[in-house]
């Protein structure tokens, strides 16, 4: 896991340097950008459900396949950015609700 992430490091920096994002993007844009590059997760669950709908879609043109595999796939993708970025924000809102306890609680042991 730890070159994974040295793998996204080097990735943001490459990235930035041929400056391939737009400079409108936000923070949290970025962060998942980078990490769906660098720790991909298409299980073998996900690559059966994918093959079952190719399946179930091969009666269709070619034409209508692709266009449902799109729709599919922007719709799989959307959902993955949200729930990252819900995900980050709700860590960093624990993360300072944790601070805020041990600051009460440090702030009591003082005044005793």
């Amino acid at each position: 896991m730890h070159n994974s992430y040295l793998d996204m490091k080097q990735l943001i920096q490459e990235q930035y340097m041929h400056d391939k994002l737009s400079s409108q993007d936000n923070l949290l844009e970025k962060i998942w950008y980078f990490h769906t590059r660098c720790h991909p997760i298409d299980t073998a669950e996900i690559c059966e459900d994918f093959s079952s709908i190719s399946l179930i879609a091969k009666n269709l043109s070619l034409k209508k396949q692709r266009q449902l595999s799109r729709i599919i796939t922007d719709l799989c993708v959307e959902h993955e950015r949200v729930a990252f970025i819900q995900g980050i924000c709700a860590g960093l809102q624990l993360a300072h609700e944790i601070d805020a306890v041990e600051n009460e609680i440090q702030r009591i042991k003082e005044a005793e």
